[in-house]
Order: C-alpha cells, then structure tokens, then sequence
C-alpha cells in the first residue's frame, strides 16, 4: 500500500470512529455519572459549577455541557456533544501525531488503530465527563511539545516556534483543569519537555567564532543593503517562559475559577487498594471489554493476562532504548518514545508514592485511562526505532509490530454501541422508564422502588419528560408501599423481592421491572 492509501485507510477508520460516537451520543441510555452531574450542576443555577466542589464535578468539561445545553437543551446528546467534539480532536491529532512519530507505513496505520480503537477510551470519546476531553488535551500537547522540536530543527521563525509551546502549555492546563487524575502524566511531561527545551538550546548555541578583518569590512559594507537572519536567544532559558509562564497563568485562572479549595479527601475514592489489582483492572478493562461468555470471553482473559506483562515491560523497554540511543539530537520516533515511556513509567511511580504516602487509591479503569495509550504509544515507537536498524533489532521489532496488530484486533472486536462498561448496568435505563411510562397506574402519585444505581438517571427521564405522575426517585431501598419496582441484577437474589411479577428485563444490563 502507497503513503496516501495508508493516510485513506487511517482517515476511513477515524471517520468511521467519529459517526459511530455521533450514534451513540444520541441514542445511548443516559447513566448514573451523566444524570448526577445533570442534578447537581447542569438543571439548577450555573454558579453551582464554581462554589461546589464533587468528584463528578470535571471542572472545564462541565462548564461546556452547561453551555451545551443551554444552546441545545437538556438532551442526551446535547450533554454529550462537548465530548463528541473532544472525541474529533482526539482522533485528528493522533492522525497528525502517527504522521510524525511514525512515519508514513503500516507502522502509522497500526498507529492510528491502536490509540483510538481501546473500547474504554471509545465509552470517553461519547460519555458526558471529563475524560476524552482530558485526552485530547493531553495527546494534542504531547503533539505540539515534538512539533516544536521538529520546527526547530528545520530553522522555523521564532514566532511559530512561540505559539507551538504556547499550544503544549493550552493542551496540558486543559487536561488537568478538565480532570485532576491527569495532572500525574501531565506533570511529568511538562516537565521533561523543559528539561529537553534547556537541553535543546544549550546543545544549539553557536560557539564564539574568530572573524577576519576582510570579512568584518566586508560585512560592514552589506549591512546597509542585507539584513542579518535572526540569532537564537541568547540565554537558553528564553523559550522555556513561554512555556512555563503560560501553564502557570492558566493555572492560577483555574484555581480561582474551579472551587478546588472545597474539595475533601473523601472526595477522591475511586480507585484500588493494591498495585497489582489496579493494574489488572485497566488491563481487563481495554481487552477484557466484553459482557459475553464461553470461548470468546475465554480470549477477551487471556489477551488480558498478557498485556498485563507486555505493556508495562515493552514501556520500561522503550524508556531505556530511547534514552540510550546515541547522538545529540534525536528523532522523532525517539522523542515520542522518550516522552510517553517518561509518562507511563513516572506516573506509576508517582502514584505508588502517593498511595504510600497519603493513602490515595490507585487508579481504576477511567481514573488511569491515560495509561493504556500511552504505553500503546510507547510501544509503537519502540517498534519504529528497532524496525530502522538491522541485525536481531529489526527483526524484534517486527515481532513487536505484529503483537500491537493482535492487541489492536482485540480492541476491535469488542466495539459495542449500546452501553459503556463502567455504567452498563444503566444501558437499558431508557427502555425501563419508557415500560413505566407504558404500564396501566394505579390512582394517585406512583412511588417507585428502585436500586440506589438507578436514582440520577430515573430522576433525569422524570424531569425530562414532566413525568408527574411519578413521585422524585429516593435512595430509600425497597422498604414500604411501592407500585413498582426497578432492581439491579445485584438486587435481585434479594429474598424480599421474591414475589414480584417481572414487566421487562433489560436485555443489556439486566436490570429488572416488576410489579407487587
């Protein structure tokens, strides 16, 4: 396949990624975290946003779902546009990132698949939080921080060069305003981008040069008629403040705008207490997706126990061959390299500190979210830099390459567009209210008995639909006069519930709709 058939082929999936989250945005059941955010910021007064602080409160994204659905109304979809447009973002720039660190191959193809195709990440490129938002943030930064040093190289005006970091400085106060868990990858690529920036212009400074009399005079003559190019800075610290300066802008802004101050540490409780368990839980989470049994699922396991080893071994490898590789400047497979095995690698050690140190849990699918793609990234530059050389190395490398195709096909055959793994068990939400809605009532105001994972959403199909026929939605349990029930698979082997008659099923989630 030529260069611009791998570009047709990388363009076709992404488009074909993008329609799919357009669907379902607007067909998908909203869930719990979507219809808390709903209650608590999105359906009463906008100065909510900035005097409560919660955990479901993702600072930057929930200031855009409000004007989403100002403009739009409180809609499903109008809630989750801003992710939908943050899905977009996310996916050109890892076109325009494969391009680069990747080159024009099948490498740049696989690329393309691998960082976008992850079922979990897919849930947060559609899904009202703040996580694909974060994402994009978070890669478009990555981009521009090797943009930079590309531009560069290739003697681009200082101006361009200025707004390239002011773009990384955007992108990396973006993810961490947008989601705090992403201040970890965050801190740590900014500041390895400035020490690579310090580096970069100490290595570049031209030594003085001896100049001979003819050649001042001569140039004595000429600077009337041809102006000089224009000299680097002269201290290497100079492009560094427009990097840093900005991120500490933005940060100030973010924390006099987000009411951050009134956060608890009750309020960061999603997560694990082990390493191990966490580790596992984002490896089953990416390839271990499915709902499903018998020999596939058998597959969905294995494929999981063994990226729990290869990700995280093939990440510390690419660390150590990309810091080891020779010479001064280095290429842009080796940076990408570089940065994102700094991210993967330093963030988990930061997190094992911060969990010894202040008890703070390890992540859990969505709050490490970031990890899988980075590695995955890491992984790909590794491959790109060991399929270059020769010998033993190359031939690694292309067994390399065919591991991230498998990892790939198994992000691929787990794509689903009827309910997110985290919240699955509100993928049938919608249809059940619809059954209420349906179903013969009795006199009078219905009460509803209802597992507690269903109150946010049953609560927003009730204010949505001026359902006022049904009484508010409590988290009161099962216990006294109820007309009908809604119960959870967990709910279900309750012996109280024994003798309700069943209405509907959901076929997803399981969640059951029964009568006394």
């Amino acid at each position: 396949m030529r260069r611009s058939g791998f570009r047709i082929a990388a363009l076709t999936l992404l488009a074909a990624l993008l329609a799919t989250n357009f669907y379902r945005a607007a067909t998908q059941s909203i869930v719990h975290d979507e219809a808390l955010t709903w209650q608590l910021y999105l359906a009463g007064p906008a100065s909510t946003i900035f005097h409560h602080y919660d955990a479901n409160n993702h600072f930057l994204a929930t200031v855009l779902f409000r004007i989403s659905t100002t403009l739009f109304g409180q809609s499903e979809f109008a809630m989750r546009l801003p992710t939908v447009l943050a899905g977009a973002w996310f996916y050109w720039t890892v076109f325009r990132l494969c391009a680069l660190a990747l080159g024009d191959g099948w490498l740049f193809l696989l690329g393309c698949a691998a960082l976008t195709l992850n079922p979990i990440l897919l849930d947060f490129m559609v899904a009202a939080r703040g996580y694909g938002l974060a994402m994009a943030a978070l890669f478009w930064a990555l981009y521009q921080m090797l943009c930079w040093f590309q531009d560069r190289s290739n003697g681009v005006a200082a101006e361009l060069l200025r707004k390239r970091l002011w773009k990384a400085a955007l992108g990396c106060s973006m993810a961490v305003a947008t989601n705090l868990t992403f201040l970890v990858p965050v801190f740590l690529l900014a500041a390895a981008f400035c020490v690579l920036i310090v580096r970069a212009q100490k290595e570049s400074k031209p030594a003085a040069a001896p100049v001979s009399l003819p050649a001042l005079k001569s140039r004595k003559k000429s600077n009337k008629t041809k102006r000089e190019p224009s000299r680097q800075p002269a201290s290497p610290y100079a492009p560094l403040t427009h990097f840093v300066v900005p991120v500490i802008l933005l940060a100030v802004a973010f924390l006099l705008a987000a009411p951050i101050d009134l956060a608890r540490s009750e309020d960061f409780y999603v997560g694990t207490n082990t390493a191990l368990r966490s580790l596992r839980d984002l490896m089953e989470s990416s390839f271990a997706y499915g709902s499903g049994a018998g020999v596939l699922r058998g597959i969905e396991h294995i494929a999981a126990n063994i990226a729990l080893y290869f990700l995280p071994l093939v990440a510390l490898a690419a660390l150590i061959v990309a810091f080891l590789m020779p010479g001064k400047s280095r290429s842009m497979p080796e940076l990408a390299t570089s940065l994102a095995s700094l991210a993967v690698a330093g963030s988990a050690l930061l997190l094992i500190a911060a969990h010894l140190l202040a008890g703070i849990p390890y992540p859990q699918n969505r709050t490490g979210i970031y990890f899988i793609p980075l590695a995955t990234l890491a992984a790909l530059g590794l491959a790109r830099i060991l399929i270059a050389r020769t010998g033993p190395a190359h031939s690694i490398g292309l067994a390399l390459g065919v591991v991230l195709v498998c990892c790939t096909a198994e992000f691929a055959v787990q794509w689903n567009v009827n309910s997110f793994l985290v919240w699955r068990y509100d993928a049938d939400s919608k249809r059940v209210f619809g059954v209420l809605e349906a179903a013969p009532k009795p006199a009078g105001q219905v009460r509803l008995g209802a597992s507690w994972v269903f109150e946010p959403a049953l609560n927003y199909y009730r204010t949505r639909r001026n359902a006022t026929w049904m009484a508010p939605v409590e988290r009161d349990g099962f216990d006294g006069a109820r007309q009908f029930y809604v119960v959870s698979p967990a709910d279900q082997a309750n012996p109280a519930l024994s003798r309700l008659k069943p209405l509907y099923r959901g076929p997803i989630s399981g969640a059951l709709v029964a009568i006394p």
